[in-house]
This record gives structure tokens, C-alpha cells and sequence, in this order.
């Protein structure tokens, strides 16, 4: 990763309780700004960024992170 490149992905969810669609979309997730933060994976983790990109968008739409 260098700073004219950036973690980037698709991706397409379904937020389900009770077998009932809550939410549901499609979103380009983008952290132009990814060496900017402090990362709580481990430097050899190949997909660190990536992480704790998704991290980020997951507390951001659903209010917390998934364990794990």
C-alpha cells in the first residue's frame, strides 16, 4: 500500500433478524485516508487495512462491530 493507492471494495449486505430484512444495499467502501489512523491489527496482517476499513463502515451502519 503506498498513498496514491487506497483500501477499496464492493460489497453487498442483508441485515436479517428473525429471517425479516431490516437493511439491505450495495456500497463502494473507500479509506482514502487509511494510513492516517491507528490499526489495531497486527503489522504482518496482509489485509490489516482492509479491516479496519470494513470495521469502520460496520460501526458506522450498524452501530458496533461484529466480534471476531
Amino acid at each position: 500500500m503506498t498513498d496514491t493507492t487506497w483500501p477499496r471494495i464492493k460489497l453487498s449486505y442483508s441485515l436479517e433478524q428473525d429471517h425479516k430484512v431490516l437493511k439491505q444495499g450495495t456500497e463502494v467502501v473507500v479509506d482514502m485516508n487509511y494510513l492516517e489512523h491507528i490499526n489495531s491489527y497486527p503489522a504482518d496482517d496482509p489485509l490489516r487495512y482492509e479491516k479496519h476499513m470494513l470495521d469502520d463502515w460496520f460501526r458506522a451502519r450498524f452501530g458496533a462491530v461484529p466480534p471476531g
